[in-house]
């Protein structure tokens, strides 16, 4: 993928088919890999478009690849398969914005947990407690299409709620925080609900945190160039 958009220089709409049909053999050959699941499903459409972007604008900041992303899912995938999807049949239901709709916005809950991110870690929380309460801010406002398929808009505001239960209970670094989210997860469990759609975002933003710092001449974690980054590794 970012090699195609290297090729093209531009989000164009030949780039948008060529990234479509990649991502469709992509999903094809992990699903039989995977043994029908269909986990990786949303993680190729946001990190392939996040790659693609990346490859666009080299040395762009995290939260600017969601303007490049906006310009190339503004573009209609010409090879997409024209039966509907489980996703899009809940979004026209529901009038859910979906994947298709999250990527036409510019990823905004990419943004949201990058911003999650970056003040989860200035508070002093720990790398895996900061993704923890990024993939919990996502929730608490994502229209999972998932736990709408599945569940319907009262399982959805039980996920958003659960979510932001956590949250308002300290987050994960804290006791409270991790008592609300044991409980949160006792939840879910019981109700049979998957809410996965916010961990292709999650994802995203940490995949654009190293795009970011992985451009020839930009700073790299603990004040090196990743160019020297690469060139340890």
């Amino acid at each position: 993928m970012a090699a195609a958009a290297r090729r093209t220089g531009e989000p164009t709409p030949e780039l948008r088919a060529e990234l479509g049909a990649i991502g469709r053999s992509t999903e094809w050959t992990v699903r039989r890999a995977a043994c029908g699941t269909r986990a990786h499903h949303g993680a190729i459409w946001v990190l392939g478009l996040l790659v693609a972007a990346s490859a666009l604008e080299l040395g762009a900041a995290p939260g600017e690849l969601g303007a490049v992303v906006k310009r190339l899912a503004a573009h209609r995938d010409r090879g997409a398969p024209l039966r509907p999807s489980p996703g899009s049949a809940v979004s026209v239901r529901y009038g859910a914005a979906g994947a298709r709709g999250e990527a036409r916005a510019g990823l905004p809950h990419v943004r949201r947990a990058l911003d999650a991110l970056r003040i989860a870690r200035d508070t002093g929380a720990d790398e895996s407690c900061a993704r923890l309460d990024a993939l919990l801010t996502v929730m608490t406002t994502l229209q999972d299409t998932r736990v709408l398929y599945e569940a319907g808009p009262h399982g959805l505001r039980r996920v958003q709620s659960g979510a932001r239960a956590v949250l308002d209970a300290g987050g994960t670094a804290t006791r409270t925080g991790r008592e609300a989210l044991a409980a949160f997860d006792a939840d879910l469990r019981a109700h049979a609900l998957s809410p996965v759609g916010g961990v292709p975002l999650l994802a995203g933003a940490l995949y654009a945190e190293q795009a970011g710092t992985a451009a020839p001449g930009t700073a790299a974690a603990g004040g090196r160039s990743a160019a020297r980054v690469r060139g340890r590794r």
